[in-house]
């Protein structure tokens, strides 16, 4: 009964918002308790910090230096919109850093951090070059944000990114050789979601056949600039949608296309409000 409850209080002391010892890692979690700064009783020996859910707006400067085995770090949903340059200086043990659901405009300082997860998604962020130089990256997520150009900073994660999901942006304002440019630059990506983008046209990446797409819900000008598309693996092509008006052109310009005809018979076509299949605009 003794040991009952002993592992009892350890189990509730790594859920409750206490900072303990949870199998071999110290765990800080204070999480949703209307905090407006961050805590000064963190042990330094923490690995992992769970404050989401509160009211922070800043991350001072060498805010999180002192932990030096900090491996996780999660912020989600705070209101935070300043991030100092040093506040994640000195943390060469992190991995994951969850900044979600803030109010931030731009990347955070990440230089010699080398993390597995980043996850910008849902702020207000605008990409500038410098961002993400000399960090280290493999799945980043900075969809649901204001990004418009400047692709050419994610390129800075070329020797490290793996999966990039930068879907719900505005990169229909980017140039199909900025996509391109981007795409080609992701030397080791998998996987890259631009889904719900404005896109209307993609570059011909079939040079690139490494790496999956999403690419659903997008406005595409379905011609044979981008009869390509059935060469590469895209996820969900049934969602895949075209927003020309029919006309003969549109009529011409699909059907010769056999590969399409061949690979993508379920394919569906958007014209003005109504859809139908793709393959009955070749057998009117």
């Amino acid at each position: 009964m003794v040991l009952d409850i002993e592992f009892a209080v350890f189990v509730i002391g790594c859920v409750l918002s206490i900072a303990v010892e949870c199998e071999d890692d110290i765990q800080y979690s204070f999480a949703g308790k209307g905090l407006t700064e961050i805590p000064q009783d963190i042990p330094q020996d923490v690995a992992h910090i769970h404050l989401n859910s509160n009211s922070i707006t800043t991350i001072g400067a060498n805010a999180f230096s002192n932990f030096s085995e900090l491996v996780w770090l999660d912020m989600n949903s705070n209101k935070i919109d300043v991030i100092h340059d040093d506040a994640f200086s000195g943390l060469y043990k992190l991995s994951f850093l969850n900044l979600r659901g803030n109010r931030l405009q731009e990347v955070p300082k990440l230089e010699g951090l080398t993390l597995s997860d980043l996850i910008l998604e849902q702020n207000k962020i605008q990409l500038k070059e410098e961002d993400f130089e000399n960090a280290t990256i493999k799945f980043l997520l900075i969809n649901n944000n204001q990004i418009n150009g400047n692709l050419s900073a994610i390129s800075n994660l070329a020797d490290s990114l793996l999966e990039l999901y930068i879907n719900n942006n505005p990169l229909g304002k980017s140039s199909p050789a900025e996509l391109y440019n981007l795409i080609k630059s992701l030397t080791k990506a998998t996987w890259i979601n631009m889904e719900y983008c404005g896109i209307t046209s993609i570059p011909d990446v079939r040079p690139i056949p490494r790496i999956t797409f999403g690419l659903i819900g997008n406005p595409f000008s379905c011609d044979c600039r981008i009869s390509w598309t059935s060469e590469v693996p895209i996820n969900y092509y049934d969602g895949f949608r075209c927003v020309s008006q029919p006309s003969d052109s549109l009529y011409e310009a699909l059907c010769p296309v056999r590969h399409w005809m061949r690979t993508c018979s379920s394919l569906t076509v958007r014209m003005g409000q109504e859809v139908f299949p793709f393959m009955s605009l070749c057998r009117r």
